[in-house]
């Protein structure tokens, strides 16, 4: 799998009377876990007839000042929602399981949910080799990684206008490939971004993507699914919604009612600064 392109930035309806649950509340089984994650949904979900969202303002830009908004969805627990899709014979995205076997020619892409506006970091490694960091991508909005609440993002983007870009493709070499995914409250220290990873990437004398240090690669593995609660569907074979499709697209903010993630993961603790989560995908 070659996963070096860049990528934009890029549910179970709630029961009725749900509360939302405060920081000092931790969910305490699969079915807590998912709510606590979906709840937060309507703070960001667009109301009907709204006009469509400009994604460059959704997706790599901080919001001015503290809204009220980005107050609300940057509190409590984090959160860290993902789906794996697989291109079917028909070229459409279909959820598939993690744990399914992958062969030359299959194609996937990754689309992932934060429940707070944050920092988003992409790593992969090939057979636990050199992690190196797929995003943020100094090639894409200027290595901005800033990132909106419940606003879907996909790796790498459907977007892309080469469509040779737009999946992952697995070749014939076996191989355990692994993406460490990042949701951190602030910037990671010692990681560039921005203009620091677009003038690294210009200097640098071997070619980008950045890759971390083994003592703070060792420091950032050590953390990942440190006691996280999980929830995780059975949604195999279920195609993206047009309603998902339309969040990706115009960078909007997931609706309550919008199908979950397959995989959500939220931090023990809400003083928690931030969530790390692998993800395994194996090719034959």
């Amino acid at each position: 799998m070659n996963p070096k392109h860049p990528f934009r930035l890029l549910s179970l309806t709630l029961i009725a009377g749900l509360s939302l649950l405060t920081p000092a509340q931790e969910p305490k089984g699969a079915d807590d876990v998912r709510d606590a994650f979906l709840v937060t949904r309507r703070k960001v979900a667009p109301a009907k007839g709204s006009q469509p969202a400009n994604p460059s303002r959704t997706r790599g830009r901080r919001p001015a000042g503290n809204t009220s908004e980005a107050a609300a969805t940057s509190r409590g627990l984090i959160g860290l929602g993902y789906t794996l899709y697989k291109q079917d014979s028909d070229g459409r995205p279909v959820r598939v399981a993690l744990s399914q076997e992958f062969h030359k020619g299959d194609a996937v892409r990754l689309v992932i949910e934060s429940n707070i506006d944050g920092y988003l970091y992409v790593f992969h490694t090939e057979n636990d080799g050199q992690p190196e960091m797929i995003f943020p991508d100094a090639r894409l909005n200027g290595g901005d990684n800033y990132i909106r609440a419940h606003v879907p993002n996909e790796a790498p983007s459907s977007q892309e206008a080469d469509p040779r870009f737009r999946w992952f493709i697995f070749d014939d070499k076996a191989a355990t490939e692994r993406l460490y995914l990042v949701i951190a409250r602030k910037p990671l220290v010692g990681v560039p971004t921005e203009q620091e990873l677009v003038a690294y990437c210009r200097a640098s004398s071997v070619p980008c993507p950045w890759r971390p240090t083994e003592t703070a690669w060792k420091q950032l593995v050590a953390i990942a699914d440190v006691s996280a609660r999980v929830n995780q569907s059975r949604d195999s074979g279920q195609a993206q919604t047009a309603v998902e499709r339309e969040a990706v697209e115009r960078g909007l903010g997931l609706p309550p009612g919008a199908p979950a993630p397959s995989v959500i993961k939220m931090s023990a603790s809400s003083q928690a600064g931030k969530l790390v989560t692998m993800v395994a995908l194996t090719h034959k």
